[in-house]
């Protein structure tokens, strides 16, 4: 199932037409000079899991997108905004396939370094039975 909801979550990445770069999380951040990272891209990580309390076959997955722009020192990041917006309308409150629902929980800023702006959107899916 998470091969599958991974399959669908870089599918519909995809269709926005917005990143050079979709790929599953691997530690592109522990080390910045052992990958390449072509901004805008979107790294996505499956951050957790849990079992429905109100019905034990379900599952709960954290989903967690990393995403990384260009940014410019002094200049308000406007096509990062832009490209959360465009996110939190694609996946919140939608079906994923015939997989489940996904809800949208937080953003957050990781880093500005020089060229490069990094946040995290949180997701949380909910596998239908």
């Amino acid at each position: 199932m998470l091969n599958n909801l991974l399959d669908t979550i870089i599918e519909n990445l995809k269709k926005m037409n917005v990143f050079k770069q979709i790929e599953p999380y691997e530690g592109q951040f522990d080390d910045i000079s052992e990958f390449t990272i072509t901004p805008p891209s979107c790294f996505i990580e499956f951050a957790g899991g849990r079992p429905d309390n109100a019905l034990g076959k379900k599952s709960i997955i954290n989903i967690d997108m990393y995403i990384v722009t260009n940014h410019i020192k002094g200049r308000l990041n406007a096509p990062m905004l832009e490209i959360i917006e465009n996110i939190k309308n694609e996946f919140n409150d939608r079906l994923l396939g015939k997989l489940g629902r996904c809800v949208f929980l937080s953003f957050e800023r990781l880093a500005i370094m020089p060229g490069i702006c990094a946040y995290r959107i949180s997701f949380e899916f909910k596998e239908h039975l």
